[in-house]
């Protein structure tokens, strides 16, 4: 079950600098699975999660939201935890349409509507170990369906000074087929607490 909390904009604005203060750095790229994208968050430090003895990863996940801004809360570990947080954002056009295939993963082929299932995407390390995470993402997307409906200008409102990416111009994510090598290092977006115009920040 979703809890959900009503917010004034300052409370709002202080929780998400909380999430910010906290997030993990990361490459995002889109690649395709059984033809059908999926969205890749590659993380820049192996420590960032824990595996157990055997190398498998025990993790849960949710989704923290706040309107066009969400942030992926993933815990690892069994007896000894760390949880991280990923931030995504709905407000720059650019990246909107880059999380589109985290969005459109919760479209369940049986009806076609959007939040019939979980979302899905991988989480890859630095060592090359990927795994899938699936998790409930309500919140951003009614905030995706949300803004076929509402004025142009309306996301602009919704800026948060704090957010790396709301001002960011980002090219458009390639796509690469999960498990096949290609020569040439893949073009990816980078989220990080300094500006790069070649990357997500």
């Amino acid at each position: 079950m979703t809890k959900m909390s009503i917010l004034t904009w300052e409370e709002a604005a202080a929780e998400m600098a909380y999430y910010w203060l906290h997030s993990m750095e990361y490459y995002y790229t889109v690649a395709l699975e059984n033809g059908k994208p999926v969205a890749v968050f590659v993380l820049k430090n192996n420590d960032a999660i824990v595996r157990n003895s055997d190398g498998s990863v025990t993790w849960t996940a949710q989704e923290i939201n706040f309107t066009l801004h969400s942030f992926i809360k993933l815990t690892t570990g069994e007896e000894y935890k760390r949880t991280i947080y990923l931030p995504i954002c709905l407000v720059n056009p650019k990246t909107r349409e880059a999380f589109e295939p985290l969005i459109l993963s919760t479209v369940d082929p049986e009806d076609g509507r959007l939040n019939s299932k979980d979302a899905e995407c991988y989480i890859i390390l630095p060592s090359g170990q990927a795994f899938k995470i699936k998790f409930p993402l309500p919140g951003l997307t009614m905030a995706y369906l949300a803004l076929q409906f509402m004025p142009s200008d309306f996301p602009d409102k919704m800026r948060f000074e704090n957010c790396k990416f709301c001002n960011m111009k980002a090219p458009k994510p390639n796509r690469q087929t999960i498990g096949r090598s290609k020569p040439g290092q893949p073009k990816r977006w980078r989220a990080k607490t300094e500006v790069n115009k070649n990357a997500i920040v």
